[in-house]
């Protein structure tokens, strides 16, 4: 896992004063960069400003699963300390299939990145924010695939709170201790299940979520050869 300190620079990078829901957060965007060069990680971005850092794995047929945060604006420490986390953890562990930490560019205290991300799968064409239009020669966001992207923001005050799709709800729902609320999205899946996890234990709850997702997904594809 990385060091405290690594974590504890980021973090300041990420709320830093200079930074407002209007903007990107260029210098939080440089630190993650360099992080992943300095642990040998593999960093890109989308024609959309969305950050992806992954290990350097072999080469899958199934797509990543995605622990994913909001990347600018400041917006919340704890759902990218908690991200951070449970991929530096996870990157210790041989999961059936590969991790990646994902930045949704975020403007406005909107996920727009991941917003237009979706829509990228089905619109072929989509209005990009003029803050955006420096992203446009990269990688395009539509060729970005995940096989479910994860989201967890530790926290002790509040109760345990589960919020997605049907799929990812329930079995995250079996792997927690105590109770918690759970709540359960029916809008049709575009790209790929997702999960909020907010809340006590969001962290260790999102870790076995995954182990046990990524063997799921890995038996299902298995089953189709």
């Amino acid at each position: 896992m990385a060091d405290v300190d690594t974590l504890t620079n980021l973090q300041k990078t990420y709320a830093g004063p200079h930074e407002s829901p209007a903007s990107l957060n260029t210098p939080f965007r440089e630190a993650l960069r360099s992080y992943a060069t300095s642990q040998s990680l593999h960093f890109f971005e989308d024609s959309l400003g969305n950050n992806y850092i992954t290990q350097r794995k072999q080469d899958t047929d199934i797509a990543p699963i995605a622990i994913a945060f909001p990347l600018d604006g400041g917006l919340s420490e704890s759902s990218f300390i908690s991200a951070f986390r449970v991929f530096s953890l996870l990157s210790e562990v041989s999961l059936p299939c590969n991790l990646v930490l994902v930045g949704w560019t975020t403007l406005r205290s909107q996920l727009i990145g991941q917003e237009l991300w979706q829509a990228s799968a089905t619109t072929p064409s989509y209005s990009v924010p003029s803050e955006l239009q420096e992203f446009q020669g990269k990688s395009s966001a539509k060729d970005v695939s995940f096989s479910a992207v994860f989201g967890a923001s530790e926290q002790k005050e509040i109760s345990l709170r589960i919020e997605g799709s049907t799929i990812l709800v329930e079995k995250t729902r079996r792997l927690t201790t105590g109770q918690a609320d759970i709540r359960q999205s029916h809008k049709k899946i575009i790209r790929a299940p997702w999960v909020s996890i907010t809340g006590p234990e969001a962290e260790a709850v999102a870790i076995a979520a995954i182990k046990e997702y990524s063997a799921y997904i890995v038996a299902l594809f298995d089953n189709f050869d």
